[in-house]
């Protein structure tokens, strides 16, 4: 069942993108120490899922014992979520959560990740899949590709293209698979950090 996150889902929709995201090469580069990431992720996706409430674009999909096992979060054309908006949401406190240098980095990457999605969008209106992330226990199950093309539906309906970021390699072929192509590819914090993809799906009729 999909369902739209609001303010009681909170806390398991961090849980599940944190847990999502833990080998992430982006956050491996935001904070190296695996133990510390875990704190790190938790305090980034509290902020992040609580700050996209308003928009009422992030949903989520239940595996077979019923629990949130699966979040997408999107912005749809004219919305984003902001630096601004972060930090309304909690997230000025994050240097004390997670220190000064992986705050530092943390929006070393967040800058890098708005200019390239501005770059591609050149302005023309388009969805955007900010974060879909899978609890690793249900991971496989074809939940993560349910909700996403549950919302290219919805998106191919309004024939506008769709964006995404991605900073897994093995992610490309599975967003391929869903009619996304690699438009963009950057490197964030030099030698030691970690690569960008941005990809684009095209509106229908486009």
């Amino acid at each position: 069942m999909f369902f739209l996150v609001g303010p009681a889902h909170v806390s398991s929709a961090a849980s599940v993108l944190a847990r999502a995201f833990i080998d992430d090469p982006g956050y491996a580069w935001i904070e190296p120490d695996p133990t510390r990431r875990v704190a790190c992720l938790a305090a980034l996706y509290e902020g992040v899922v609580r700050s996209a409430l308003p928009l009422e674009t992030t949903w989520a999909a239940e595996d077979a014992e019923r629990s949130l096992a699966a979040v997408a979060a999107w912005w749809a054309p004219g919305e984003s979520v902001g630096l601004w908006q972060y930090l309304r949401a909690g997230l000025a406190t994050l240097p004390f959560r997670i220190g000064p240098g992986a705050t530092t980095r943390t929006l070393r990457a967040l800058g890098t990740m708005e200019s390239e999605h501005a770059r591609v969008a050149a302005g023309e209106p388009h969805w955007f899949l900010d974060h879909l992330g899978v609890d690793p226990p249900a991971q496989g199950r074809g939940l993560g590709r349910r909700l996403v093309s549950a919302q290219l539906a919805k998106v191919d309906a309004e024939g506008v293209p769709a964006l995404l970021h991605t900073s897994k390699e093995r992610n490309l072929g599975f967003y391929a698979s869903l009619g996304f192509q690699q438009v963009r590819e950057v490197k964030v914090g030099g030698a030691a950090g970690f690569t960008l993809w941005t990809m684009r799906r095209a509106g229908i009729g486009r």
